[in-house]
């Protein structure tokens, strides 16, 4: 398909659907699965192939010594060491994913407390007690913007479940969620990882500038 690359940044998962509909559930961004490394943060990487699928899902995610995974920042993961301003790159959107085989075992050993039945029933409880205190805030023909305010009632239920504090509809979790939002935005930007220059008018400045006051952000919560 020509312009694969372009037509992927442009609107990556509706184009991607349309390459499994036609080519089925392993598809590659170029013939020969070759030279369009968009993806990873390695230099020598010699393309970007996707699978769809349960089974091949299952394969990539459980097979760590043969798969390698990466934070999700892609290119601009390689960026992390490059100065104080990139460090936040080291943990932003990489959760399990940029582990070795040893830590990924590692960490999901201490994960796996949190999600005992017992824990996990709590969760439950946290998030209809805060989903019920949403709702009764809101009145019979009154206009408001529903995805912001799931994105805050998300964003609570994570607080309160994973961090222990439940923020509510303050200041500071609308703040985080329009930082988080912010920082998506440019990073969605082709523009961001074709240039990342760290320069006042670059959009990789701004990715950074909204990094740090996320990381900052969250970190104070």
């Amino acid at each position: 398909v020509k312009g694969n690359v372009m037509q992927f940044i442009s609107d990556p998962i509706a184009h991607v659907d349309k390459l499994f509909k036609h080519y089925g559930p392993i598809v590659s961004l170029v013939k020969g699965g070759k030279g369009a490394n968009i993806l990873s943060p390695e230099s020598d990487c010699p393309g970007s192939v996707f699978i769809m699928g349960p089974d091949l899902s299952y394969n990539y995610a459980t097979q760590h010594e043969t798969y390698r995974k990466y934070a999700l920042t892609g290119r601009l993961y390689r960026k992390r060491n490059d100065s104080e301003r990139t460090k936040p790159l080291q943990h932003f959107l990489t959760g399990l994913f940029d582990t070795s085989p040893d830590e990924h075992r590692k960490q999901r050993h201490m994960l796996m407390p949190a999600f005992s039945r017992k824990r996990v029933e709590a969760y439950h409880d946290t998030m209809v007690a805060i989903t019920q205190e949403l709702f009764a805030e809101w009145q019979p023909d009154q206009q408001m913007n529903v995805s912001n305010a799931l994105r805050i009632l998300t964003a609570r239920i994570a607080t309160q479940t994973l961090l222990g504090q439940d923020t509510e509809f303050n200041t500071t979790i609308t703040h985080v969620t329009a930082t988080l939002q912010r920082i998506n935005k440019v990073l969605s930007n082709p523009l961001t990882s074709m240039a990342p220059l760290d320069i006042p008018g670059f959009p990789y400045h701004r990715f950074l500038n909204g990094l740090l006051e996320f990381d900052a952000e969250m970190r104070t919560i």
